[in-house]
Order: structure tokens, then sequence, then C-alpha cells
């Protein structure tokens, strides 16, 4: 199990019962590289994907998803966003996290026929949101501004 050691600025490793440091070097910051060289700034919301290669973690006060590749030679770096922000877990179960570099303050999410299920003010740290309110399936997620600047893209919430 991975967890985000959100207050020593640290990526953690438990494994049976045993504690130990994936990435993070204890200071706050915003390093990639080497696993004992990366900084982190009140890490949190950790996911492994389905291969267990490679651990995404919310880097809350960096505002930014950063990817953890393991192996040999661990190290870590910025997810690189398409869309100007970035979600995960995708699909996902019960909240997301999501990083931002355009200031966005209300969240719409829609079902496929455009019905909306989801729509209200949002501004709060760290960035993640609550699902439990939605069935599995797949949805738009929408990030808009008070100029009607939006981006949206896809959410697969899992059973």
């Amino acid at each position: 199990m991975f967890v985000g050691d959100t207050y020593n600025y640290r990526i953690r490793l438990i494994d049976a019962g045993t504690v130990s440091t994936l990435a993070g070097n204890g200071i706050a910051g915003w390093v990639d590289g080497l696993d004992s060289l990366a900084e982190f700034n009140r890490p949190r919301g950790v996911v492994v994907d389905a291969t267990g290669y490679y651990v995404y973690v919310c880097d809350n006060l960096n505002n930014v998803i950063r990817k953890i590749t393991l192996g040999i030679g661990t190290s870590v770096e910025e997810v690189k966003m398409k869309n100007d922000f970035a979600i995960f877990p995708n699909p996902a179960q019960g909240v997301i996290y999501f990083s931002r570099t355009h200031f966005f303050n209300r969240i719409t999410i829609t079902d496929l026929s455009g019905r909306e299920m989801i729509k209200e003010a949002f501004d709060r740290r760290p960035y993640e949101f609550q699902l439990e309110s939605l069935s599995p399936g797949v949805y738009l997620l929408t990030l808009s501004d008070e100029q009607s600047f939006a981006k949206t893209i896809k959410l697969i919430i899992a059973e």
C-alpha cells in the first residue's frame, strides 16, 4: 500500500507492517528526479495504475499531479496536462483529485445525454471532489471560470 505522508513531504510504502520511503526527501518543494531527491509539498491522494508500475500522487500545494515510475532508479515527474487540468483516479470510486493550471471555480458533471448531475461553485483546497451521489457510468466533467472559459474531460465512475 502507498500513502502520501502529507506533513513529512514523502510517499510511503507499507508492506507487511513495515513502513519505508518510496519517494521524497522530507523537504517541502517541487523537484522531479530520483526517488530520494524528489520534493513534494503536502502530497495526498495516492493511486497505483492497473499495471502496478506507476504511482500517481496529488502534490497538493504544488497544484500538480506527479507520476512515480517504480523499478530500478525509481523516478518522479510531473504529469503533463493536455486540457489545463488532470483528474485521477479515472476510473474513479467515491472521490477524484485534480490538478489545474487555470483558475476554475465551477464544476459541472453531466451524463452522456447532457443531463446535469452535479453543478456547483468550487474553490477549495485540496483539489478533491466527492462523487458518492453518482452511479457507475460514463460522465463529462467540466471545470469553468466566471468568464465562461471551460474545459471538459471524460470521467468514468467504476462499480
